[in-house]
């Protein structure tokens, strides 16, 4: 059986963890008796949450994931980038825009960019406390009273980088249509395994922002220096 990118992996014991698939953090009550059943009819030592929103089942033995990605009904094509996402305004008293609803657009922009330098975190919060830690990845996304903030080339790891803001509270449609064209503008650019913020500062944030905007409707209103 083969499975989608990260779905199951072999662990330093010899077993197996295998992870549904978990849009944004979210589980139905259906899933989470199925993970639930597994665990007890197999005797396993239960589940593990992510920081990256999911849960892995583990301890499995080689001889059952089979049997058990069947009983949880496959594992779901997964987004190739890691997408979270803070509950928003749906979910939170202080969420500006609907975070879970933006997160499947943009799942829906980045199922378009299969191959891409480096893999991609994506992180959108539903207002400046920034939950989602968005200035800290890959390409962020901010909640604002009109619209969205877009960030591009953030990074938390050894060499930390706050990302460049290429947008500030645009509109919905606007923010997804530069968003394609930054990913584009990263995918010709970027040499392999370049993450985006080692990217912007060898490229500069001017060049992603004039390469990002160059529609002239994008870039209305726009200032470079």
């Amino acid at each position: 059986m083969e499975y989608p990118f990260g779905a199951v992996n072999e662990r330093l014991d010899g077993t197996f963890s295998v992870t549904p698939r978990m849009p944004f953090g979210r589980l139905d009550a259906e899933a989470l008796e199925a993970v639930a059943d597994i665990v007890r009819r197999f005797g396993l030592p239960g589940v593990q949450a992510s920081t990256a929103q999911r849960i892995s089942i583990e301890g499995i033995p080689a001889g059952s994931v089979d049997e058990i990605v069947t009983m949880l009904n496959g594992v779901g094509n997964r987004c190739p980038q890691s997408i979270t996402a803070c509950r928003g305004r749906v979910g939170c008293k202080r969420g500006m825009q609907d975070t879970q609803a933006m997160a499947r657009k943009v799942e829906e922009v980045l199922m378009g960019f299969s191959q891409m330098p480096a893999h991609l975190k994506v992180g959108l919060s539903g207002c400046p406390r920034c939950c989602g830690a968005s200035y800290v990845r890959d390409i962020g996304l901010v909640g604002t009273p009109g619209g969205w903030t877009l960030v591009f080339g953030g990074n938390a790891g050894r060499k930390v980088r706050g990302g460049d803001e290429i947008l500030v509270n645009s509109l919905q449609d606007h923010t997804l249509a530069t968003l394609k064209t930054a990913l584009s503008f990263y995918r010709e650019k970027a040499k392999k395994g370049e993450r985006t913020a080692r990217f912007a500062e060898r490229l500069g944030v001017d060049a992603i922002k004039k390469m990002s905007l160059r529609d002239k409707g994008l870039r209305r209103g726009i200032k470079f220096k």
